[in-house]
Parts: C-alpha cells; sequence; structure tokens
C-alpha cells in the first residue's frame, strides 16, 4: 500500500508526515508497520480518509520512536494513496 499521513500528539504537536507526493510504501500483514496502521486500513478504499486514535501498545509503546515518547498516544489522519 501507499499511504499519506499526519501524525500529531493530543495536544497537536505533529511528529511524523508522509505527502501523498511522497507516500510511506509497506506491505500489510507483514509487519513493516505499527499494529494500529495494519488494523486501521483494512476495509479502506483507495483515497480513502481515516483518523485514528493510536493507543500506545498499538504503536511505539514503552520504548518510543524518534519524536513519539514512551507510552504516547498518536493521532494519526491517513490516506489510502495507491494499492499495489
Amino acid at each position: 500500500v501507499h499511504i499519506a499521513y499526519v501524525v500529531r500528539m493530543p495536544n497537536g504537536a505533529e511528529v511524523d508526515r508522509a505527502e501523498p507526493e511522497a507516500p510511506l510504501m509497506f506491505k500489510l500483514g507483514e509487519r513493516q508497520s505499527i499494529v494500529a496502521m495494519e488494523l486501521g486500513l483494512r476495509g479502506m478504499n483507495t483515497g480513502g480518509v481515516r483518523q485514528l486514535v493510536i493507543p500506545p501498545h498499538l504503536a511505539y509503546g514503552a520504548r518510543g520512536r524518534g519524536r513519539v515518547p514512551p507510552n504516547a498516544t498518536l493521532v494519526m489522519i491517513v490516506r489510502l494513496v495507491k494499492v499495489d
């Protein structure tokens, strides 16, 4: 799948982004993304947009990642750009 997204903390601070012109690409079902992404994309149609509120255990948990602190809840707006 090819997705565009914006990830924010609950306070609105942006921590990650992928634009439609340069989408993130990965294979569903191969654990190449966080669990919430695998679950949240199920049933989406190309061009569809969803808001996902992601609890820590479905994101980066106690380890955090980059600008995401440990045990953070994330708010993600994701658009399914393309399916190969």
